[in-house]
């Protein structure tokens, strides 16, 4: 069933989820903050909307977006530069202005697990005092309470251009046995699509099912694209998590199961 879907953040992860959504016969609407990628979403046809979200107000050059069936949250924090307060204060500008009718996706990480060694899941108790990342919980807790919400908490997202271990050629760097917790884009797009069609809510990890070690992960790279590889001054922690519910409920087959081979 063909549904009117919104797209908030039409960038490296929401611009290939809102072209494969429309392949699938949706009608896609993908925001942007300025008229510069008006014409690449046309060319796959994206409605695009302008619409900036500050953190407590939200402007649009339409309002008939706010009629949509689901919409999905893809803006990425940006705590460095705009603090832990701003992006919280965006989603809830967002919650403020989206239907309570609505199918609301939000795109979280799997940062929001403590940086500390052990295998999660989402049966894991976060809480305040055990977060990785404050702001995501916050943002996190904000969706739940609407009951027609989905929270997906991605790994590191890899492919295409994103190489792991390009960006520390040379360097030091920790973590030489510890696992990866990485998602290639295609995969995350496909589980999203598929949460999307099958009306499904809750929270999920998205993650490859392989979790090889970062200096695996690193070497392989290093060989395929001829980069220096990093060198490691310690070991790291042993943390997993783990992404098989989802792909479980929806039987989905990975298209790139293995972080070594993401660029293959």
């Amino acid at each position: 069933m063909s549904q009117k879907i919104v797209v908030i953040g039409c960038g490296w992860l929401g611009f290939p989820l809102a072209k494969a959504l429309v392949k699938n016969g949706h009608a896609v609407i993908g925001t942007t903050t300025s008229d510069q990628k008006h014409e690449q979403m046309s060319g796959h046809g994206i409605q695009p909307i302008v619409l900036k979200v500050n953190a407590d107000t939200v402007q649009t050059s339409d309002d008939a977006i706010w009629q949509s069936d689901i919409f999905i949250i893809a803006i990425p924090p940006k705590v460095s530069a705009q603090g832990r307060e701003f992006h919280i204060g965006q989603v809830r500008a967002l919650l403020e202005r989206i239907p309570e009718r609505a199918r609301i996706v939000y795109v979280s990480s799997t940062s929001v697990y403590p940086s500390l060694a052990g295998k999660y899941d989402e049966s894991f108790e976060l809480s305040a005092e055990k977060t990785g990342n404050p702001t995501l919980y916050a943002c996190e807790k904000l969706i739940s309470d609407r009951v027609k919400s989905t929270i997906v908490r991605c790994g590191g997202l890899m492919g295409e251009h994103r190489i792991s271990g390009r960006y520390f050629a040379g360097k030091e760097v920790s973590g030489e046995q510890q696992p990866v917790n990485y998602i290639h884009q295609s995969d995350a797009v496909g589980l999203i699509a598929g949460i999307i069609e099958n009306g499904i809510t809750g929270t999920y990890n998205l993650v490859s099912p392989l979790h090889p070690t970062r200096s695996e992960v690193y070497r392989a790279n290093s060989r395929k694209f001829g980069f220096t590889m990093p060198t490691f001054k310690d070991e790291g922690i042993r943390r997993v998590v783990d992404g098989m519910l989802i792909a479980d409920k929806l039987d989905y087959t990975f298209e790139y199961p293995d972080p070594s081979d993401f660029h293959s």
